[in-house]
């Protein structure tokens, strides 16, 4: 990216069905990815049929974790800490939750159905827990109106995963 102004401007490498492959930086010439660890899966020699659900549910817990990491130092960074604590904590565990469950579903090959299950089903719930939580703040807190959407879209996405598994 660069600057033009006070506009940033990008040029899009390529375009696939998984989404953005990357872009060039004008000014640099540098490649960002974005879901270029798209391809990987794809190429997989083990990839199943289900591989865009699984797409879906990576990206999801990527975004999950990160905006739970987000939202708990947003909320160390707010005056009112002490009615966060909970909120933290929560956060702390989703986002370690969503970014375990990523980095399994990751693995392709021979995946075991029992603990791919509970794995989900615990990101689910507590996924479900941290948008609820962070709802009762909301109202207050941007940064908890916008985790509690991603935790939605990672509960959704691995719910649709469980749904795709054979």
């Amino acid at each position: 990216m660069r600057r033009e102004g006070s506009r940033l401007t990008q040029r899009k490498i390529s375009s696939t069905k998984h989404g953005t492959m990357g872009s060039v930086d004008q000014a640099e010439g540098t490649i960002m990815a974005e879901h270029l660890w798209s391809e990987v899966f794809t190429a997989h020699p083990h990839c199943p049929p289900a591989v865009d659900v699984i797409l879906d549910c990576l990206r999801a817990c990527s975004d999950c974790s990160i905006a739970c990491i987000g939202c708990a130092d947003a909320c160390i960074a707010e005056e009112q800490i002490a009615e966060l604590r909970e909120c933290i904590r929560l956060n702390l565990d989703c986002a370690n939750l969503a970014a375990t469950t990523g980095a399994v579903i990751a693995r392709l090959t021979k995946p075991h159905k029992a603990p791919m299950t509970a794995l989900l089903n615990t990101t689910i719930a507590a996924c479900h827990a941290c948008a609820e939580l962070c709802d009762q703040h909301s109202d207050r807190y941007a940064h908890c109106r916008s985790c509690a959407g991603c935790c939605r879209a990672c509960a959704h996405a691995c719910a649709a995963l469980l749904e795709a598994m054979p």
